[in-house]
């Protein structure tokens, strides 16, 4: 052993991706774990002789697998508008004869890179599958308009994931590509960079009649593939300017477009469209949009009875030129989105507005993202990475006027910028043997981003302080990090820093005296401030700055990714949910570090995120269910929790909200009186009830004496009837308990308190005929004894609304009488919960004739139900909520008869 060499950091890489390779080829009945990943590594070691592993490299191997491969990404909801009944176009006979160069060159070329999770390009791939199957076919002749949306995570992947659908839709024959940036010439210089890799292949410039020219430098995608075949009229220093003759329906290959959301920009782009008409056609060529961070210019602010405002107005005015166009929104905010009016309550307008009327996709982080619940909910992770600022106020106001100049920094912010020193110390440690994968670009980078004002003149004052704590901790490394002791104040203030965030969880990996020497080869880290008068800029090459700290406000706030972002100190107010999510540059993916992450920030925006990420999960969970029950965009019901602090976005952007107040408690009968005209989903409903009532016949229980037609079922599990009454297809206009979030959330909410045993019934009529009445023979076969169904009239109000549902009742019950009573002995009162299954045969009303849509439903058995709760012995607590206009149609459809002003009702 003594002639063998541990292994270089360079094998060590190669060892770790090729058992990433045989993981992702093992069979689905290997197990994957630790033990398993070391026994490939001996079995490779056996094989390279003279070189052995340390017990540390094994350990780091380990774990730079488990990172890779244990990545969990859940499926993306998908909510698309099934009522339009367009034909399948992304079919896999369509994929089997289409040559697929740009997505195989961007797969090959996103795998080479080893800094993406294997997990995650699979579900990238499935995900954008899934929005370009909504897309419309662009080798239609017939003229289409389809606008769907997009909704990620803050830092999440929403540019590879737009990348992965362009690269699609291009093999699949979309021509022309326009992608709407943010606000900032940064932000769109950035996504050209990045699109150019992703996309293009190689690095883009324009040439003086505005065509795109090849500078021969292969970049990215364009590497391993044989042609270049994008042209592309913007490049990373230029926007668009119109290049003139260019014809888009005769050019052979895709053309490009990345753009600013720009007035000036966005009308020029529109009057070059323009000169693509055709003898007074619309460009024929199919075209598709990308409007990245959709939520910030885009959504109409202007009253209803005003002209859209600039850019809105631009951008439908773009696709209204366009005789075959495909719009597809992203954002990681979707607040302003969700409140913009579908076209159904919208004036009619040759224009239509932006509303995501065909399609709404929800991406799912994958689970090494670190979001809201890392920094503000995880009762694991929470604690340890924000700190919260509590000595700037003097220093730095919250509140400052234009011209204000910061004279001294807090100490919080000098104790920020000496952890950075330290973490960006360890991170070398790891990088040198092999923890953080330098072959991600992203990592080779230490960031730290201060956002303590909006104004330009209080960031350049902050940039002298800042700089002069950087030169003082910097001199004193220089002066003492090589001492065995040293007594200098700057340097042990370091050293407290080391201790006081990260000496416990480091302990025997990591000592004060490897810190020492990590931050004796260290590079000072140059301060630069980012804003639009500023000369400096953030360019993450290999002649970049490695350790940077970043001022700024807005231009940091804004779509801009921070490359190896550890420490955070944000001291700054908004009162908008999105505007506050958006200044979460800490967020993201942080593998091989995330332990070193810290953020700084105020007690109160603390609060404030806490609570904007549950909202922000309760609106996701929402897409996720309105998926499950196969609705449609334009059934848009959405709701955000508000804040009586907060504004859910801009008022200009709420125009169409309503605020209503929702008393979280269910105590009382819900019934199913409204029941889906799409005989798939009961005949669901009509499987998950048969089941359960199966998997319970042995808990019947004597019927009391008046009741003995009925089949009764006692001490049945809240663990089977609470999934069960999730699982159902309660349709929405059932009431509040309709929304399956907020039902969902209460019963698991009481569950234990008072929903641990439930009583099941099989309701039955008491002089119910065989041969006379209907019955149902699956329960007949089941309970051993004939179950008639129960008779209701169709009901019908002359109201368009009406027509989406079955009403079997107009006062929206299903039972007669005192259902709560049933199950009951005279003199006794109910104190567990209940759920009474009840069958259904509607008839129509013999005095009026209903319109097609509800007619033949006669004879027809549904399946419905009662649930019974008692009152809760747990406190319950009122929650307001901001509304779309869809989330009243959906669970109010009696609303457009109240008055504007909604009052508060119990659900």
């Amino acid at each position: 052993m003594s002639q063998s060499k541990p292994l270089s950091t360079m094998i060590l890489n190669i060892i770790q991706n090729d058992i990433v390779t045989r993981a992702n080829k093992s069979t689905n009945s290997e197990l994957i774990d630790h033990a398993w990943i070391k026994s490939q590594i001996n079995n490779i070691i056996n094989e390279m002789p003279g070189l052995y592993a340390t017990d540390e490299q094994i350990d780091i191997i380990i774990r730079g697998v488990s990172d890779r491969v244990d990545v969990v990404v859940h499926e993306a909801g998908v909510i698309i508008d099934n009522t339009k009944n367009r034909t399948p176009w992304y079919t896999s006979e369509r994929l089997s004869k289409t040559e697929r160069t740009f997505w195989d060159s961007f797969e090959t070329y996103i795998k080479s890179k080893n800094d993406i999770p294997d997990s995650v390009i699979r579900q990238t791939n499935l995900d954008t599958d899934k929005t370009l199957e909504q897309l419309c076919d662009p080798l239609s002749t017939d003229p289409f308009l389809c606008r769907g949306m997009v909704v990620g995570d803050v830092q999440a992947g929403k540019t590879l994931n737009y990348s992965a659908l362009i690269n699609k839709a291009c093999d699949m024959g979309y021509k022309l590509i326009i992608v709407l940036t943010g606000l900032t010439e940064d932000l769109r210089s950035q996504t050209q960079k990045r699109l150019d890799r992703d996309f293009v292949g190689q690095e883009s410039q324009r040439s003086r009649n505005g065509v795109s020219a090849s500078t021969g430098n292969r970049i990215g995608v364009g590497i391993g593939r044989r042609s270049q075949p994008v042209m592309v009229l913007t490049d990373k220093n230029t926007d668009f300017k119109n290049p003139g003759v260019l014809n888009i329906d005769g050019n052979t290959n895709p053309v490009l477009i990345v753009a600013k959301k720009n007035k000036s920009i966005l009308e020029e782009i529109n009057i070059w469209l323009r000169t693509q008409n055709s003898g007074g056609k619309k460009l024929q060529s199919p075209v598709l949009i990308i409007d990245d961070e959709a939520d910030n210019a885009s959504v109409d602010t202007a009253k209803p009875d005003q002209e859209p405002r600039a850019i809105n107005k631009a951008i439908r005015n773009m696709l209204k030129l366009c005789d075959r166009v495909s719009y597809v929104a992203y954002t990681a905010t979707p607040f302003a989105n969700i409140f913009i009016a579908p076209d159904d309550y919208a004036d009619a307008s040759e224009m239509k507005d932006l509303f995501p009327e065909d399609f709404i996709v929800a991406l799912n982080p994958p689970s090494n993202y670190r979001g809201g619940k890392f920094f503000f909910v995880d009762e694991d992770t929470a604690p340890q990475a924000t700190i919260l600022i509590k000595d700037a106020e003097s220093k730095i106001p919250l509140k400052h006027k234009s011209g204000f100049v910061a004279t001294e920094l807090p100490e919080s912010l000098i104790e920020a910028l000496a952890t950075f020193f330290i973490a960006a110390a360890i991170k070398d440690i790891r990088r040198l043997n092999g923890k953080i994968n330098v072959s991600n670009p992203d990592n080779r980078f230490d960031t730290c981003l201060i956002n303590v004002s909006r104004l330009t003149s209080t960031q350049d004052s902050l940039r002298h302080l800042v700089q002069e704590q950087v030169d003082s901790f910097y001199s004193s490394i220089k002066a003492n990090a090589g001492l065995k002791d040293s007594r200098d104040t700057k340097f042990n203030y370091l050293r407290d820093a080391f201790i006081r965030e990260y000496a416990d969880n480091l302990a025997g990996l990591i000592e004060w005296n490897d810190v020492c020497k990590s931050l004796l080869a260290m590079d000072k880290p140059e301060v630069v401030v980012i804003h639009g008068k500023s000369d400096d800029a953030m360019d993450w090459d290999e002649t970049s700055p490695k350790k940077l700290i970043a001022i700024g406000g807005f231009r940091l706030s804004r779509g801009l990714t921070l490359s190896g972002l550890t420490i955070s100190y944000l001291y700054r107010n908004s009162l908008m949910y999105d505007t506050l999510m958006q200044m979460g540059r800490w967020f993201g993916y942080r593998d091989g570090y995330e332990d070193l992450l810290r953020l700084w920030c105020s007690p109160q925006s603390n609060d404030w995120y806490s609570h904007i990420t549950n909202a922000t999960e309760e609106l996701r969970e929402s897409i996720a269910q309105m998926s499950k029950q196969k609705m449609t965009p334009n059934d848009f019901g959405m709701r955000v929790r508000s804040h009586p602090d907060l504004l859910v976005t801009a008022k200009n952007k709420m125009q169409t909200s309503k605020n209503v107040r929702v008393q979280m408690s269910f105590s009382g009968t819900y019934e199913t009186y409204a029941f889906d005209l799409e005989q798939e989903r009961n005949q669901e409903n009509k499987n998950l009830i048969l089941s359960l009532i199966k998997a319970n016949l042995d808990k019947e229980i004597k019927a009391p004496d008046d009741q003995s037609q009925h089949f009764f079922m006692a001490n049945v599990s809240g663990n089977e009837i609470i999934p069960f009454l999730k699982d159902l297809n309660i349709h929405r206009f059932n009431g509040g308990w309709a929304d399956k979030e907020l039902f969902g959330r209460y019963l698991d909410y009481v569950h234990e308190s008072d929903l641990m045993e439930w009583d099941l019934c099989v309701f039955n009529k008491k002089n119910g005929k065989v041969g006379k009445d209907s019955t149902s023979a699956e329960l007949t076969e089941i309970l051993g004894r004939h179950v008639f169904s129960q008779t209701r009239t169709i009901f019908f109000n002359d109201k368009s609304r009406y027509l989406k549902a079955l009403f079997v009742n107009g006062n929206r019950k299903l039972s007669t009488g005192a259902i709560n009573r049933i199950g009951l002995q005279d003199g006794f009162e109910r104190t567990k919960p209940m759920l009474v299954i009840h069958v259904i045969e509607p008839i129509e009303p013999a005095d009026k004739e209903l319109p097609v849509e509800l007619q033949n439903l006669s004879g027809s058995l549904y399946y419905g139900i009662s649930v019974i709760l008692p009152v809760t012995k747990k406190e319950i607590k009122t929650i307001s909520y901001e509304v779309t206009r869809g989330w009243m149609a959906r669970f109010m459809p009696e609303s457009e008869d109240l008055d504007d002003e909604i009052e508060a009702e119990e659900v």
